[in-house]
């Protein structure tokens, strides 16, 4: 599917304190935190597959992800508006995402 909000960056611990509507990026997805799952729009994921146990928490979530988004930590800033296309496997920066519809302008 597709998800959008602001960014969240997770360097280090865990995300307690993630707010409801954020894009989760973060370099790896412990099974342990699946209880954020569930006020995400969105997971970008630096390692892992669409077979690793964060990626199929994610789908019975239904919260649109991408695994394997290397580069992701570095490339994005908290509080940027992004686009998860879990379906497509991408992420973009949505500079539309308080506009009317989205806005897909570049991938990460």
């Amino acid at each position: 599917g597709l998800g959008r909000g602001p960014a969240v960056r997770l360097t280090a611990g865990a995300p307690d304190a993630v707010p409801a509507g954020a894009v989760l990026v973060c370099r790896t997805f412990l099974p342990a935190w699946s209880f954020v799952l569930p006020r995400l729009a969105g997971l970008v994921v630096e390692e892992g597959g669409a077979l690793s146990h964060g990626a199929i928490l994610a789908r019975e979530h239904r919260v649109p992800a991408v695994f394997g988004a290397l580069g992701a930590l570095a490339g994005t800033r908290d509080g940027e508006p992004l686009c998860v296309d879990g379906d497509a496997g991408r992420v973009y920066r949505d500079p539309g995402l308080t506009g009317s519809g989205p806005s897909l302008s570049r991938n990460l």
